[in-house]
């Protein structure tokens, strides 16, 4: 338990300064390019997220393989094996999808599936050593790529910054995307060095059971689940950059930008958690799942706290996206959901060997989504509808996820879904009836404290406990 902590609190230093930098790309960016450059650039980063399918799975067979183990126990040699042909698959993948976009994709999208192709080699580099570093415990060495990352993109955002306020022009996306890829092309060189035992010299031959093809009909079921909660995810902001103008759009994709308040510190929690249940030998699913539940609700929703100085913030510095907080309101509930769903759910599924199960309901829960969104447009052609199609969404989907723990192991949902209810009841009726952001926010929290003391008394000694003991050791160093 202590080294789950130590990784997690690792892991999250990277994030907090990832998200630092976050904060900074997050308001600045909007603000520097016009509505018109940021819908572009969200329009890349929305695709972005599909560049994943290229690793064909393999980079998720890995993990699913050697998940737990240290860097010691791992034989450089068999690595080697299927990281040559990982970067062999890759850059098959990049030459085909660079003539198909010079050829075949129109001239005003055309930058931005040159970047998309060229992003595939950088990302699946970066994203098969993140894999590494995760399946062998190293969070440390995780967690400092991402803080360098995070400071290198941090000034260049700054520089950029500086010459708007200097010149008083929009800066034009080109420009950020083609630096933030060079910082990553610049990351992935320095993985490779750094783990040069597994890329350089000549690999182990594997066949059979170990083979190539083998790691790709293991991890590709995990890709697409992964693939498909991501679509789930995405899919109102699909409808929106198709549906709506690119201003619209701009407006919608910059509230969602907010929630990485949020994600930064639930991805943390889900990078260690699948390696660390694996290291426990016998364990009872049902109280590890309700234990992992009910924490993970009562710190989202005590992050649900964001809104409201982010709502300052905006009105104050972003006049343009001040429709952006209006979808904030409405979807920022909906994290509690998807990240018990995606951190907690998912992770359990893995550890069960059923992501074929998790995929078949996700695509069930697409199927769901579409047709929200598309009767929510149809209805009110309004892309506030859509984001609340989302929610209604975002429920089906975590009733169908958890249904076979409920079936199987009995897992009762009942107080962590009927806190979760009375949370976003109230976040919703308090952002709706009350402008003011600073008596909205002394509400929330007052609501937020007295709701999780009726609901978990024991979680709540629980954590005073924990705060005495680092209080405790802190004097004891000081």
């Amino acid at each position: 338990m202590k080294k789950f902590l130590n990784n997690i609190l690792k892991t999250f230093i990277g994030n907090i300064i990832s998200l630092m930098t976050g904060i900074l790309v997050g308001f600045f960016i909007p603000k520097m390019m016009g509505l018109v450059g940021y819908a572009n650039y969200k329009t890349y980063t929305l695709y972005l997220t599909y560049i994943a399918l290229a690793s064909l799975g393999l980079g998720d067979g890995l993990l699913l393989k050697f998940a737990g183990k240290d860097r010691e126990e791992l034989n450089p040699e068999s690595l080697r094996y299927y990281i040559h042909r990982y970067y062999i698959q890759i850059l098959i993948l990049f030459v085909l999808s660079a003539v198909a976009s010079f050829f075949i994709i129109p001239a005003d999208s055309r930058f931005i599936a040159i970047a998309l192709c060229f992003t595939i080699l950088s990302s699946q580099t970066v994203g098969l050593h993140q894999n590494i570093s995760v399946l062998t415990n190293n969070f440390g060495e995780y967690s400092k790529r991402i803080i360098i990352k995070s400071a290198c993109t941090a000034a260049f955002v700054l520089l950029l910054y500086a010459i708007f306020r200097i010149s008083g022009n929009d800066i034009r996306y080109e420009v950020y995307v083609i630096g933030v890829m060079t910082i990553e092309y610049s990351l992935a060189i320095w993985y490779v060095l750094t783990y040069r035992d597994f890329n350089f010299g000549k690999g182990l031959q594997h066949s059979g059971d170990e083979g190539y093809f083998r790691m790709l009909y293991m991890g590709f079921p995990l890709l697409l689940s992964n693939m498909a909660g991501t679509i789930f995810l995405t899919l109102d902001r699909q409808f929106v950059s198709i549906l709506f103008s690119k201003e619209n759009y701009a407006i919608y994709a910059f509230a969602y930008n907010m929630l990485t308040l949020v994600t930064t510190m639930t991805s943390a929690i889900s990078h260690v958690l699948f390696p660390s249940l694996r290291k426990i030998e016998s364990m009872d699913i049902k109280a590890y799942m309700q234990k992992y539940l009910s924490t993970f609700s009562i710190l989202v929703t005590f992050c649900m706290i964001v809104y409201f100085p982010l709502q300052v913030i905006v009105e104050w510095f972003l006049e343009k996206y001040t429709g952006s907080i209006e979808i904030l309101k409405i979807v920022l509930p909906g994290l509690v959901i998807s990240s018990c769903v995606t951190v907690i759910f998912f992770n359990f599924y893995k550890l069960e060997n059923k992501v074929k199960q998790y995929f078949v309901k996700t695509v069930i829960g697409i199927v769901f989504s579409a047709t929200m969104n598309y009767f929510a447009w149809i209805l009110f052609h309004d892309y506030r509808a859509i984001s609340w199609a989302s929610i209604i969404s975002l429920i089906f989907w975590y009733g169908l996820i958890s249904e076979y723990f409920v079936r199987v192991y009995k897992i009762r949902l009942e107080r962590v879904c009927t806190y979760n209810a009375v949370m976003f009841v109230g976040f919703y009726g308090l952002t709706y009836m009350i402008s003011n952001p600073y008596i909205g926010a002394l509400i929330y929290l007052t609501l937020f404290a007295v709701v999780t003391v009726l609901f978990y008394p024991q979680k709540v000694q629980e954590g005073q406990v924990l705060f005495a003991k680092v209080l405790h050791r802190k004097s004891l160093k000081g």
